[in-house]
């Protein structure tokens, strides 16, 4: 089996796409990572679920963990003010890490130690620079631990 076997569609996003966006894409408990491209379709990076989490967080509830009972009354409403009006390029440093990326003739086996030097949920698939799909975790285990 090969990387293009496994991959699954992923949502597409900009650097300079609202950063709200990335609530309603990573709602689904599926949509474990969203590729963020150029206009062409270039791959820029991955985000995933733990970046927006990052993104929502205050520092000092990060920093701090007993603060963060400070902030439970109004969780929601200073999480979403963390987003609003800003793109996603302001919330998420993309440059934070190398970018692995797997080819569409990859084995499961490359396509897992990509994984695990990202130390992400999941990778992006990609031909020459234009993401194709990516691969989580969990399909992978999936598909390798299969009997």
């Amino acid at each position: 089996m090969k990387a293009r076997d496994l991959m699954v569609d992923v949502a597409t996003v900009r650097p300079e796409d609202p950063a709200e966006i990335l609530v309603e894409l990573l709602r689904d408990p599926e949509a474990r990572v969203v590729a963020v491209v150029k206009d062409g379709g270039e791959a820029v990076g991955i985000l995933t679920e733990e970046d927006l989490l990052g993104a929502l967080l205050p520092s000092y509830v990060l920093a701090d963990k007993s603060l963060a009972g400070v902030l439970e009354e109004k969780a929601e409403e200073t999480c979403r003010q963390r987003l609003h009006g800003r793109r996603i390029s302001d919330v998420v440093d993309l440059r934070r890490r190398g970018r692995q990326t797997v080819q569409p003739d990859d084995t499961l086996i490359e396509v897992g130690a990509a994984m695990a030097r990202s130390n992400e949920p999941g990778v992006l698939v990609v031909e020459g620079r234009q993401v194709l799909g990516a691969i989580t975790v969990g399909r992978l285990l999936e598909a390798l631990l299969r009997r």
